[in-house]
């Protein structure tokens, strides 16, 4: 009678799999924290702009209701950029 054929793994295949597994989750992390620092910066790059229309925006509020919705989007905007 023969014995059915097993296979074994080699500790190298276990050891390449585990590489790339880490190096996998390694990548991941590192391009989720790359695509929030550009995020970040891209957001700071507007603030300048947000900063005077927001100020001039309180100095004189507006009178119009699209004015008064244009102020409400700076100060907001101002927030969530965190200017």
């Amino acid at each position: 009678m023969t014995q059915p054929k097993t296979s074994t793994v080699n500790k190298s295949v276990w050891y390449v799999l585990a590489v790339a597994f880490l190096s996998s989750i390694i990548m991941g992390v590192v391009a989720i924290q790359y695509t929030n620092y550009v995020d970040r910066s891209s957001n700071q790059q507007w603030c300048d702009l947000v900063n005077v229309l927001d100020d001039a925006y309180r100095t004189s509020p507006p009178q119009t209701p699209i004015g008064k919705q244009l102020a409400a989007t700076m100060a907001e905007l101002k927030k969530r950029f965190e200017c």
